[in-house]
């Protein structure tokens, strides 16, 4: 991959983003809060996280 900013990363629509953090993202931590999960991502020199829904 070739290196990407994180004002290029956001301009990206969602589906590429999470195309980018699926193949190129290395897993760093989760933390719960109740029904919310928070998944934290590196790509190259920024973070990302994710936060995703619980329920159903």
């Amino acid at each position: 991959m070739e290196r990407i900013t994180l004002q290029e990363f956001l301009s990206l629509p969602d589906h590429e983003q999470f195309e980018i953090l699926e193949n190129e993202g290395k897993f760093i931590e989760d933390r719960s809060d109740g029904n919310r999960k928070t998944e934290l991502y590196a790509i190259d020199r920024f973070f990302v996280e994710v936060e995703v829904s619980k329920t159903g």
